[in-house]
């Protein structure tokens, strides 16, 4: 039937287009396992699972899996920072260079081993919400105020919250592979290798993004911890 080989071609094409853009992205998407190995039984079918795919992909955006997540965070805000600190994690294993984005001073880092990619946990989200409504300090921060940035949130939103705490690495005993102080510690948890889960609270309002985030292996300043080994990251 050639009017059902069009629609196995359409489908296919669909579905390459999908997750070309999806993968660039780097969002989590959802994977249409049919392609011409599927056998439909009708060109109706076949016109049917053409219009499902339609529809997951509506306006173009690409179609998420969701974090089935209950909270003040957005499924955006959680795809974002999920996809920021992943994306951060990867350089490392190349051998980072952090740069401050004001002064341009510049700290190369040591290329990192056995890095896990950071999976999301929804436990986690609801105890940084709780930490939020608390108090409007952020992240491994305890002494310092949320950032507030002099322009509308929408400009900078999370990825300059992130930005912020990736630039901690400047200050990063890259001799001792230590952190001593609580200036650098937003970062020591965003890269520790340790870590394979992450839940973070995200509210935004006025010119201010607040971003609170927990981990599973939560690095803390009591304990002295050397997370880099002289081959990169530690593994467990």
């Amino acid at each position: 039937n050639v009017e059902l080989l069009h629609a196995y071609k359409r489908l296919a094409d669909q579905q390459a287009a999908f997750a070309s853009r999806n993968l660039a992205m780097g969002t989590p998407t959802v994977i249409i396992a049919v392609l011409l190995l599927y056998a439909f039984n009708s060109l109706a079918e076949a016109k049917g699972m053409m219009r499902q795919l339609e529809s997951m992909s509506l306006l173009g955006e690409p179609a998420s899996l969701g974090f089935g997540c209950k909270g003040i965070t957005s499924e955006k805000d959680r795809e974002e920072v999920l996809r920021l600190h992943n994306e951060y994690r990867a350089n490392l294993t190349k051998g980072a260079t952090v740069v401050h984005s004001m002064t341009g001073k510049k700290q190369a880092l040591p290329a990192a081993k056995n890095m896990y990619e950071l999976e999301w946990d929804c436990d986690l989200e609801a105890k940084a919400e709780d930490a939020m409504n608390m108090t409007c300090k952020y992240a491994a921060r305890r002494r310092q105020v949320c950032i507030k940035f002099n322009k509308p949130v929408e400009e900078y939103g999370v990825q300059g919250v992130l930005q912020q705490w990736w630039e901690e690495g400047l200050g990063f005993d890259t001799l001792e592979r230590r952190f001593e102080d609580f200036s650098v510690e937003n970062f020591v948890n965003m890269a520790s290798g340790r870590n394979t889960k992450i839940g973070c609270a995200v509210t935004k309002r006025g010119q201010r993004a607040d971003v609170y985030c927990l981990y599973d292996l939560f690095v803390t300043i009591p304990i002295l911890v050397s997370f880099m080994s002289h081959n990169g990251i530690l593994d467990d």
